[in-house]
């Protein structure tokens, strides 16, 4: 999906959306016309980044359980955060 789009879908505004992808969280792909394309896994990220943030757990922290952590782990990870709150 095209980064408008995917900015509705998520209520990110293309500021935050630059920054998400600076810091890891999303890599968007791009097509023949060199415009970003967003996928669900990308969508999902997000997601799980707006999660992770409302239980305490900063862009860098999100970053690195989406690019080093199992799913086991990530859950062990949210249950840690949330038994903080």
């Amino acid at each position: 999906m095209r980064k408008k789009e995917f900015q509705k879908l998520t209520g990110i505004l293309e500021g935050s959306l630059r920054y998400y992808e600076e810091a890891g969280v999303i890599c968007p792909s791009k097509d023949h016309n060199g415009y970003h394309s967003y996928s669900l896994y990308d969508l999902s990220k997000i997601c799980f980044l707006q999660k992770m943030q409302s239980l305490g757990c900063s862009v860098s922290q999100c970053a690195d359980i989406i690019n080093h952590y199992t799913f086991y782990d990530t859950i062990s990870i949210i249950c840690e955060q949330f038994t903080k709150k």
